[in-house]
């Protein structure tokens, strides 16, 4: 396939894909609207408050939000050991601060990053592990696109276990935002539909987004089954 024929067949997906998402879109706003309609009072409250938990969830999860937690994390990590009480020969308490240690700033970001990862997991529970998850399969994707299909997985090998860690957890905050955007802007245009607008599309967002990254990561593995080795 030639250079025009391959952009073209790639406009022609996008907007497949595009017209898939509005029409699962519009059924889970179908379903959102139903769901009101036959249930009680309590049980639509309580659906109201999940969506309220997934929008704080996201936000926590933002690329800002998980910035400013590593942050706290590594300045907290370098701080340990730097000063601390001892008593001098009079018997009076002061503050010693110690030589500084040599190992500390050095894995200090490491760290860091795995604290940022336990309170990103904490901080939202399902939502954020489904978002690491997602960050996953991005990385996956956009390895793939960047090798022009040769890989997954990061160039050499060593480097999916230093910078892929950090490159999931990049890849999650920065859906997390996307995220947040397309369910406030479904709940503010589409609120007088149905009040669960936010969830629909975030639903709709999360099963449209999986759907591609696994049939392209599929497509891979398939490429490798059935291509003969030499």
């Amino acid at each position: 396939m030639t250079g025009d024929g391959a952009a073209k067949a790639e406009r022609r997906g996008w907007r497949r894909r595009a017209v898939t998402f509005l029409i699962g879109f519009g059924i889970s706003l179908i379903v959102g609207r139903m769901f009101e309609l036959v249930s009680n009072r309590e049980t639509l409250a309580a659906a109201q408050r999940v969506q309220s938990e997934w929008f704080t969830a996201l936000s926590k999860a933002s690329p800002f939000a998980v910035a400013d937690g590593f942050n706290l994390q590594l300045r907290t990590i370098l701080a340990e050991g730097q000063a601390h009480l001892a008593f001098n020969d009079a018997g009076e308490a002061v503050n010693v601060t110690s030589d500084g240690d040599l190992v500390r700033p050095l894995v200090a970001p490491f760290r860091a990053f795995l604290a940022t990862v336990v309170a990103f997991i904490a901080g939202g529970g399902a939502v954020n592990l489904s978002l690491m998850a997602m960050g996953a399969l991005a990385v996956g994707v956009i390895n793939l696109r960047v090798s022009k299909g040769r890989s997954a997985f990061f160039n050499p090998a060593p480097t999916n276990y230093f910078f892929g860690p950090f490159a999931v957890i990049a890849a999650a905050s920065v859906i997390a935002l996307l995220l947040k955007a397309l369910m406030l802007a479904a709940l503010g245009g589409l609120s007088w539909l149905t009040s669960l607008a936010g969830a629909a599309a975030g639903a709709t967002g999360v099963a449209g987004f999986c759907w591609y990254c696994v049939v392209k990561l599929g497509e891979k593995g398939a490429e490798h089954a059935l291509t003969p080795r030499l």
